[in-house]
């Protein structure tokens, strides 16, 4: 008895945990926002990595925002308690609209609790 409840308790835990980040969690800081709309992002916690798809939808190039080429630049950030931590970042293209993914860090725990703040500007040309 005592070991299916400690199960139990372990189970519903396991399950906050998991659950825990929402897309309510998850923020947008879009610089490119005159040019590229972020729409319908949903976290994907059930991957090895943990993701976020969301669409882009373009209203126009993302050179009129001022970027060099159609590459845009994310950053993950993690805010807790007052406190910012990098998390990830790269680039993602947004040449053309439609579906995109976004690795959020390299391990579910690093992004557990707290707000999750995504970071979208113009990418350094290469």
């Amino acid at each position: 008895m005592a070991v299916l409840k400690y199960s139990l308790l372990f189970s519903a835990l396991f399950s906050v945990h998991v659950f825990a980040l929402g897309e309510e969690n998850i923020g947008f800081d879009n610089k490119l926002s005159a040019c590229a709309q972020i729409k319908n992002w949903k976290f994907i916690p059930d991957s090895d990595i943990p993701l976020l798809s969301f669409e882009v939808e373009l209203n126009k190039s993302i050179g009129e925002c001022g970027c060099k080429s159609a590459f845009s630049s994310f950053t993950v950030s993690a805010k807790k308690d007052g406190y910012s931590s990098f998390l990830m970042g790269g680039k993602i293209n947004f040449a053309k609209a439609g579906k995109k993914y976004l690795p959020l860090a390299t391990d579910e725990k690093l992004i557990s609790s707290g707000v999750l703040e995504v970071q979208l500007s113009c990418a350094q040309p290469d």
